[in-house]
């Protein structure tokens, strides 16, 4: 597969990178339709952000479903779902209430698209697939 990466501020290169595969029940693999561009992704991108390059672009945006893990069951290959910018264990008092911007686990600033800025690199939505964590339901 391909995602955008900023190889120096400013300039951008799609790289060949290893398909996402399922590791957790919980997850599922989706194919970005539509990636928002936030502000932080400005910032990035004009090195305003403490982040160096090297890393896959992409913060939020829609995808389809293309495969979906062993405990998943409200999703299914083909449902168009909006996926949050933030990382999220899906399991903490936080993310059962739908929270997840407050989850407890995962250490504050995880997200999609920024790299390892808390210590997890997620990958990007500006990429071909992405691997992510399915809500659990309530």
């Amino acid at each position: 597969m391909r995602q955008l990466v900023l190889d120096v501020p400013g300039s951008y290169s799609w790289h060949d990178a290893a398909d996402p595969e399922l590791t957790a029940p919980e997850q599922a693999i989706v194919r970005p339709v539509a990636v928002a561009c936030c502000d932080l992704d400005v910032a990035v991108a004009q090195s305003r952000a403490p982040l160096p390059p090297g890393y896959a672009q992409g913060h939020e945006g829609v995808a389809e479903v293309v495969a979906v893990g062993g405990a998943v069951t409200t999703l299914r290959p083909g449902d168009r779902v909006v996926v949050p910018f933030q990382l999220n264990c899906g399991h903490c008092r936080e993310c059962r209430r739908g929270v997840t911007g407050s989850c407890s686990t995962v250490p504050p600033w995880a997200m999609y698209g920024l790299g390892s800025i808390a210590g997890l690199d997620a990958g990007g939505f500006l990429a071909d697939l992405v691997s992510v964590r399915t809500p659990t339901p309530c």
